[in-house]
């Protein structure tokens, strides 16, 4: 294991109950990796996402982050090396834009939850990148299930995590905001020498902007570049519509 590396992940196996749903043997991820992964309805791709993030464990092999066994973090220390952008957008009535961003910084305040001047850089930063600094002020639901997923990707980008996790991101987006959003997380990936993973429908629009892409198919994943993928017999098959599973 190269203990420089964002995530190791070995001898994965992931399953419901009896059932398998993915194993993948071996991947190292360094940083300034930005990885979308793909695949059909079923494939695992949240599956695998939340796992990462330890939301759901898995039936046996390990997660390392930056060398740490997942298992082994406590919970504040997972939060400052991971974050999470769910597929649901929360939807709180009568919080704030800014103060949902803001909690991105809570792995990192006191128990007083005082925000510090590096804080306050972090948030503001976030709040530029999604281009949120019109309705920071308003409330979660005045919002669009859209304006709400991009207030949940800046506090993601507020928390500073070396890695980030997205399940979906572009989901409830408009086309504008998709593209924007992509080039978001490539620039975070490369610029803030992050690893940035997420899945993604979009495969017009995140193939090209990924460094590398998982495929999940037949409970396995195919890990490889752009045009390693795109000769692959059975994503050929995926991306021209043949077959689909319940997810």
């Amino acid at each position: 294991m190269n203990v420089n590396n964002h995530i190791y992940i070995k001898d994965l196996h992931l399953a419901y109950g009896k059932k398998t749903v993915l194993k993948i043997s071996n991947i190292s991820v360094a940083a300034k990796s930005l990885i979308v992964v793909v695949g059909r309805n079923g494939s695992g791709k949240s599956t695998l996402l939340r796992c990462l993030v330890n939301l759901q464990k898995a039936q046996s092999g390990d997660i390392f982050l930056k060398g740490k066994n997942i298992n082994n973090l406590k919970p504040i220390e997972r939060a400052k090396l991971i974050s999470f952008v769910s597929p649901h957008p929360v939807n709180i009535p009568h919080l704030s834009v800014y103060d949902l961003i803001a909690g991105g910084r809570a792995p990192y305040t006191s128990a007083l939850n005082k925000l510090t001047s590096k804080d306050l850089t972090h948030i503001n930063n976030a709040i530029d990148l999604l281009n949120l600094n019109s309705f920071k002020k308003r409330k979660l639901n005045e919002l669009s299930d859209g304006e709400r997923q991009k207030c949940m990707i800046a506090r993601a980008c507020a928390q500073d995590t070396p890695i980030m996790i997205l399940d979906e991101p572009t989901a409830f987006l408009d086309y504008p905001s998709r593209y924007e959003l992509l080039n978001n997380l490539k620039m975070l990936a490369t610029e803030a020498n992050k690893c940035v993973i997420f899945s993604s429908h979009d495969i017009d629009l995140a193939m090209p902007q990924a460094d590398m892409c998982w495929f999940l198919e037949n409970k396995n994943a195919v890990i490889g570049s752009r045009s390693d993928i795109i000769q692959n017999p059975n994503f050929l098959k995926f991306i021209n519509g043949a077959g689909s599973n319940k997810n």
